[in-house]
């Protein structure tokens, strides 16, 4: 027997750019994409992970990304424990 489970609405979209060499910026289609509110539209998750993660050797972008409106406590705990301004 087939229980269904949940009905979600929406349409499928393609983002990204096709054949790239990083597959990071690979096009691929979401299941359901609604987009409700980017308060950082400037940052893109790429940017914000090599912000992150080049936080010791480049402190400006992740103090900048540590002043975003919506960042999360434990990534502001990240950066902030690593002696970044905020």
């Amino acid at each position: 027997m087939i229980r269904l489970v949940s009905v979600q609405t929406g349409t499928p979209r393609t983002v990204g750019t096709p054949h790239a060499e990083d597959s990071m910026e690979r096009a691929f289609t979401s299941a359901i994409f609604e987009v409700i509110d980017r308060p950082n539209p400037e940052w893109t998750v790429r940017r914000a992970a090599q912000a992150m993660q080049a936080r010791e050797r480049e402190p400006a972008p992740a103090a900048d990304l540590a002043r975003c409106r919506g960042l999360s406590e434990g990534w502001r705990s990240r950066l902030a424990g690593r002696g970044i301004s905020l």
